[in-house]
C-alpha cells in the first residue's frame, strides 16, 4: 500500500511538471514574420532556419537582441526578471527543504504564499506579455499599430488560459497535500494565501478569488497605454549596441 501511494505521488508530480511546461509553451514571445508567435512554434522555426537559411538566422540575432537588450520592452523585461528571480529563489528552497527531508514547506517563501514557484512563473508570463503587447506597438522598424489591435485580444486571452491552468494545477496539488497532511495543511492554509499575497475575503474561494485578480489583471493588459510605455522608455534610457 506505501508503495502505491508513492507510485502515485511520483506519477502526479511527473504530470504536474509535464504540464506546467505545456502551458509555458502557450506563452507569447516576441514577432516571427507577420505573426505574433507562441513560444512553441516560432523555437522550432528557428531551429529550421538555423541550419538553411543565413537571412533567417539574422533575424533570429534580431530578434534576440529585442527581446534581451531593447529599451523600450525594460518595463515588461523588469517584470518577467523579478518573476524570475521569484522562481528561482522559490525553486531553490524547494530543493533545500527536500534535501533536509523537509515534510510540509512552511518557511521562506513558502510563509508568504503556498505556490511561490507558480507566483513567479505567472509573473514572468505577465512580463512576457507586456514585452510582446509593447513590440507589437513599436518594432525597430517602427509603429505597427494593426497588429496590436489584430493582436493584443489573443496575446492577453492565451495569458489568461496559461494562468488558469496553473491555478488548476495548484488546485489538485492541494487536494493531494490535504490528504497527506489532513489538520497540519488546513491550518496551513489558513493562515498563508494561494498564488499570490493577497487572503481572500471572507466566503469567497480562494480560486475564484484568484482568477478575479487575474482577469483584472487582463483588463488592464488591454488598456496599457503601450505606445506611451515604448516612447518613454526610448527616450530615458540608451540602446545598448547591436551585435
Amino acid at each position: 500500500m506505501m508503495y502505491h501511494n508513492k507510485l502515485k505521488e511520483k506519477i502526479r508530480s511527473m504530470l504536474e511538471a509535464l504540464f506546467t511546461t505545456l502551458l509555458f509553451g502557450m506563452q507569447t514571445i516576441l514577432n516571427v514574420g507577420v505573426a505574433i508567435g507562441i513560444m512553441a512554434v516560432p523555437l522550432f522555426t528557428y531551429i529550421y532556419f538555423f541550419f538553411v537559411n543565413d537571412q533567417e538566422l539574422q533575424h533570429l540575432k534580431t530578434q534576440f537582441y529585442t527581446f534581451l537588450f531593447s529599451n523600450y520592452l525594460i518595463i515588461g523585461r523588469i517584470i518577467a526578471v523579478i518573476g524570475a528571480a521569484i522562481f528561482f529563489v522559490a525553486a531553490g528552497q524547494w530543493l533545500w527543504f527536500h534535501h533536509k527531508r523537509m515534510n510540509l514547506f512552511k518557511k521562506g517563501l513558502y510563509s508568504r504564499v503556498r505556490h511561490p514557484q507558480f507566483t513567479g512563473i505567472i509573473i514572468i508570463t505577465l512580463g512576457l506579455t507586456v514585452m510582446v503587447g509593447t513590440n507589437c506597438e513599436y518594432s525597430l522598424e517602427g509603429p505597427i499599430l494593426n497588429q496590436l489591435h489584430l493582436g493584443l485580444p489573443l496575446i492577453v486571452g492565451l495569458w489568461f488560459l496559461e494562468v488558469s491552468g496553473y491555478i488548476v494545477i495548484a488546485w489538485f496539488e492541494e487536494r493531494s497535500l490535504s490528504r497527506r497532511f489532513g489538520n497540519e495543511y488546513k491550518e496551513y492554509k489558513s493562515n498563508v494565501p494561494f498564488i499570490f499575497p493577497l487572503k481572500s475575503p471572507w466566503k469567497i474561494p480562494e480560486v475564484l478569488f484568484t482568477i478575479f485578480i487575474i482577469v483584472v489583471i487582463c483588463v488592464m493588459l488591454l488598456v496599457l497605454p503601450y505606445n506611451l510605455i515604448s516612447n518613454y522608455s526610448s527616450k530615458l534610457i540608451p540602446n545598448p549596441p547591436y551585435w
